[in-house]
């Protein structure tokens, strides 16, 4: 008979631990000198980058997750959904969905010390293209998160004029002479030079970050993460001081409670955004996870990274609504008709509030500088994780005709960021044309919406169904030495988060079929569609070639699958039997991962 849920949570945790000594029940299967290696912060797992410590790695997490969306994009929110209505539903997805996921995805790439499509390959053999599709998703994001960069670089360019440009024509008409916006989306009108050349600096900045690897990432936010703090908090004594900042304030800070009956939609835009602004859901964090030595704290750097991004989201708010006070008072106008919202709120209101600081021109080029800076710390985030999938699948595919030589393969880290680079360049450059703001917005709405929800509930649904989420648990306790809350963590992970998720993404395609998204014509928004939903197809579509290619080349005689053996990361060509005994089951043939106890698949 089965035992009882808390008892059988507690054996299976001991027998797990027990099993992860022996080397029968780890994610990890390097050697034990490898591991060695991974612990002290060097080069294993075939030479894998490493982070020069937890601090790095901690801070480098941050600057994946504070970016240019948590001063654009969340006031942006907050001012759309009725100021404090906002935070309550952000504030329960905080604590219950993003850091529950901060956890399992540093979990899973410090276990497996594997990149985001070869982890899901190596839990589930089948799921690469769901690992695919995160990264693929991410990199769209990337595309238009950019563009926005491109604006900052011409505002900093700007502000050594004097006087500042914005301050002549008013904070509205510059971002519009900038922008060059046309009327709707069937109106190209052509590139924006101005924007195009920063668009152009962005992506060559992203490559140079992405291909120092670890090092490289580490180096920049090092030099890059504390000042926006300060930056803020300068602002905002300065905000405060200013007449009508207290009702801004009170503005964000009380909620309109009537939101949440006209805006249902306030609960996937409060998820959607605390998963984007903790990179959750988009392949970064297990990448950046695989680069730490496998006895890293998870836990407390998941708790650190989740409410640093949080407060530092506040804190922007806070500046935006104290300046959108004042701007109030000024023009005497109500809060809510000051500014039109949207992508502009943040190129409009932080002018302005620049402009009122001694020695403007200093503080404008700062502000802007920083803002720069937190951007490309982000969007650096955004493109490592499809050029080391790439990276990962192209060392340990069978050499064919691109890969006939060595040599070929030795240029592959140059060569394989340099093209993804160029690529998202050329193919984004409509986030820079006369017609990009319509483009960003459309972005903006359902990519991070779709692709996070469906992403975060694909990897529970992974984790509890086909792992075990207590054997990983017990595998986290065993390498990190953390106290690991088994039962909470068991609960979020197999049965609240992919509910509540589920939930949400359904409500939201009834939401979007009642209410097309911002009055745009239907060839528009279906492109919209396809953008957020589109990736998720290579979930079905790589699996499905996988057995086409199965078919078409059959095992050799000796009953293995040709394949090139090497860096052992997938596609080897011979796998660790299936393990069977008691309280086990029997795993499938094709499957890398030793086999989980039953009761523990499903949490």
């Amino acid at each position: 008979p089965a035992a009882p849920p808390g008892k059988r949570m507690t054996e299976l945790v001991t027998t797990t631990r027990v099993r992860s000594r022996q080397g029968a029940g780890q994610l990890c299967e390097s050697d034990e000198e490898d591991a060695a290696a991974a612990d002290m912060g060097e080069a294993g797992d075939g030479g894998r980058d490493r982070w020069g410590s937890q601090f790095v790695f901690v801070l480098a997490s941050i600057g994946s997750a504070i970016g240019f969306g948590n001063v654009w994009r969340f006031p942006m929110l907050c001012f759309e959904y009725g100021g404090g209505a906002f935070l309550v539903p952000y504030c329960l997805a905080l604590l219950f969905t993003a850091i529950p996921m901060v956890v399992l995805e540093f979990a899973l790439g410090q276990l497996t010390q594997r990149g985001h499509v070869a982890l899901c390959q190596h839990v589930r053999p089948g799921a690469a293209g769901f690992g695919w599709a995160s990264v693929l998703g991410t990199f769209l994001i990337a595309q238009y998160y950019n563009a926005l960069l491109a604006y900052c670089l011409v505002y900093l360019c700007a502000s050594v004029l004097n006087p500042l440009p914005w301050t002549r024509k008013g904070a509205s008409a510059y971002f519009a002479q900038v922008a060059q916006e046309t009327e709707g989306p069937e109106n190209g009108g052509g590139l924006v030079p101005g924007l195009t050349l920063g668009y152009a600096l962005v992506w060559l900045l992203c490559y140079l970050g992405v291909r120092g690897g670890a090092k490289g990432i580490g180096w920049l936010v090092q030099l890059l993460m504390p000042a926006p703090f300060f930056v803020l908090l300068a602002l905002l004594v300065r905000a405060v001081t200013l007449e009508g900042a207290a009702d801004g304030v009170r503005a964000l800070l009380t909620p309109d409670w009537s939101v949440f009956g006209e805006r249902p939609d306030i609960w996937i835009a409060a998820v959607s955004q605390i998963f984007f602004g903790v990179s959750a859901g988009l392949g970064t964090l297990t990448t950046y996870g695989s680069y730490n030595g496998r006895s890293m704290k998870v836990v407390s750097s998941a708790v650190i990274v989740s409410f640093s991004n949080s407060l530092f989201s506040l804190l922007s708010a806070l500046v935006v609504f104290a300046f959108l006070g004042n701007m109030a008072h000024v023009q005497n106008k109500p809060i809510e008709q000051v500014v039109k919202g949207g992508t502009a709120l943040a190129f409009e209101v932080f002018p302005t509030a620049v402009s009122l600081m001694p020695l403007s021109n200093l503080w404008a080029a700062g502000f802007f500088l920083m803002l720069f800076n937190l951007g490309l710390s982000s969007a650096v985030s955004m493109t490592a994780p499809i050029t080391a999938s790439l990276l990962e699948y192209l060392e340990s595919a069978p050499e064919g005709l691109l890969l006939a030589s060595e040599q070929m393969r030795a240029r592959l880290p140059l060569l394989v960021p340099l093209l993804v680079h160029l690529l998202g360049f050329l193919t984004g450059l409509i986030y820079v044309s006369r017609a990009g703001l319509h483009w960003i917005s459309l972005a903006d709405h359902f990519v991070p919406m779709f692709l996070t929800i469906l992403t975060a509930l694909g990897e529970c649904v992974l984790l509890a169904r086909k792992y075990g989420i207590v054997r990983l648990l017990a595998e986290l306790a065993e390498a990190t030495g953390e106290r690991i809350l088994v039962r909470p963590l068991g609960v979020l992970w197999g049965w609240l988060i992919p509910i509540v998720l589920s939930v949400l993404f359904f409500a939201q395609l009834y939401a979007e079929g009642a209410r097309p998204f911002g009055g745009y014509p239907t060839w528009f928004v279906a492109i919209g569609w396809l953008a957020g939903v589109g990736p998720m197809t290579l979930a079905l579509a790589v699996p499905a070639l996988a057995a086409a290619r199965r078919r078409m080349c059959p095992p050799s005689p000796g009953g293995k699958r040709l394949a090139r053996t090497g860096s052992g990361a997938w596609g080897q060509g011979t796998r660790p039997k299936p393990t069977t005994g008691e309280g086990t089951r029997s795993q499938r043939k094709d499957s890398p991962l030793p086999a989980a106890r039953a009761d523990g698949a499903a949490g």
